[in-house]
């Protein structure tokens, strides 16, 4: 399984759980941006192939060319990072909710 596959296996349980209590600990607004964000997770991955073989074929001393592709990679991972903090904050959301929630119900 992909990263991506695992993110959707982690944000389908957190909506399983969150269906469990009377007062849900997630909103819809926050599930929603996530399904979101996976699908762009998707496009990320096409990104970084075709990013990954421009870094493979570009001439080591077109320096500007490196810099610049180098640059393209780096912005791509902060968007992974991103998204994957994205899920974290329901996550760490969720672990500090769950038990008070569920006792309540």
């Amino acid at each position: 399984m992909n990263i991506q596959d695992e993110l959707k296996v982690v944000l389908d349980s957190l909506v399983q759980l969150n269906k469990k209590c009377k007062n849900p600990i997630l909103t819809f607004e926050e599930i929603s941006e996530q399904e979101e964000n996976l699908f762009e997770f998707e496009t990320n991955d096409q990104k970084i192939e075709y990013i990954t073989n421009k870094l493979k074929a570009v001439d080591e001393n077109n320096t500007d060319l490196v810099i610049k592709i180098l640059l393209e990679l780096h912005f791509l991972f902060e968007e992974y990072l991103w998204q994957i903090d994205e899920i974290h904050s329901l996550v760490k959301k969720m672990t500090g909710n769950y038990r008070d929630k569920m006792e309540m119900d």
